[in-house]
């Protein structure tokens, strides 16, 4: 087993007010770490099936899209490799 954190939480595609939440909204709220700050290098790549999807990305498409036959969409979180 890894000693590394796993998630599993609900997180709405769409907030109460009707907005459409992205990628990044999701980061922010459950692994803000995952997120540069202004001017900081990238310390993580956020990958789903190989792929880097762009952090502006609505939720709702990347559940439609890329979500697994159980319905999760399994996103892994992997630190940036350091030359």
């Amino acid at each position: 087993m890894s000693d590394r954190p796993f998630i599993q939480k609900l997180f709405r595609p769409v907030s109460p007010e009707g907005n459409v939440h992205t990628l990044g909204d999701l980061l922010k709220e459950m692994y803000p770490t995952a997120l540069p700050n202004d001017g900081e290098p990238k310390r993580y790549q956020v990958v789903i099936h190989g792929i880097e999807p762009l952090l502006e990305t609505p939720l709702q498409w990347l559940s439609e899209h890329l979500s697994h036959p159980d319905n999760f969409l399994h996103i892994c979180i992997i630190p940036t490799p350091t030359d």
